[in-house]
């Protein structure tokens, strides 16, 4: 469903071949968590998305994820980095699948796989460090970033400039070079940011009260 979108109750049960009151309570929970808006007397439509929590969940996963990566950098478990690069190459063989699919898109089950994948990758990293709070925090700016990641993945579209960026960040973290690990991580999410911005700003799915911050990327 797309930023803004009604949502009609009645044809949801239907799509879902549910009664009216789960689908009910699932909106209301939903909207607890912001993902819809309640318009009194008209319904609910899909919440749109916001740049401004998008850049601080962004700016979040660069500052913490740059800090992981500089103690992973160090000499790292040879369990650690195996799993690294059994990940990239897992996401290699997504790209490659995803290349022969162009049309029809891979299947929806497949883009998820490459999510976890990707989750996966960015808390080996977090875990190599050896560190006890930073996995959970992460774990919880992933949950709330995964409505941005899955336009990344599912409208945007991944390709082989996601892959470098993972296997740049892996042979730094192999041969103990943090600094060129903590950059090309810093790059890797502020590129992906800069992809979001865009394509959301060019479509509309803002709110209104963020059209002014929208000028300010688009001047």
């Amino acid at each position: 469903y797309s930023p803004n979108q009604k949502l009609i109750l009645k044809e949801l049960s239907q799509d879902l071949d549910v009664s009216p009151m789960p689908v009910r309570e699932a909106m209301n929970h939903l909207e607890k968590d912001g993902l819809v808006k309640k318009i009194p007397h008209q319904g609910y439509t899909v919440s749109p998305l916001s740049l401004g929590e998008m850049e601080e969940l962004f700016a979040l996963r660069i500052v913490l994820e740059a800090f992981a990566v500089k103690s992973a950098g160090a000499p790292i478990e040879e369990q650690s980095l195996k799993k690294l690069f059994d990940l990239t190459g897992e996401m290699e063989k997504y790209i490659k699948e995803h290349e022969k699919k162009t049309n029809p898109p891979p299947p929806e089950s497949e883009q998820k796989k490459f999510m976890s994948i990707n989750r996966e990758f960015d808390l080996t990293i977090v875990s190599a460090g050896g560190y006890t709070h930073l996995p959970t925090i992460l774990h919880s700016i992933f949950d709330k970033s995964e409505r941005y990641m899955n336009l990344l993945e599912f409208v945007v579209g991944m390709d082989r400039g996601d892959l470098l960026d993972h296997q740049n960040i892996v042979q730094a973290i192999q041969n103990q070079e943090s600094a060129k690990a903590e950059r090309f991580i810093k790059e890797h999410i502020q590129r992906v940011l800069e992809e979001l911005k865009q394509y959301v700003i060019n479509h509309d799915w803002i709110p209104e009260d963020e059209h002014r911050l929208k000028n300010s990327h688009t001047s």
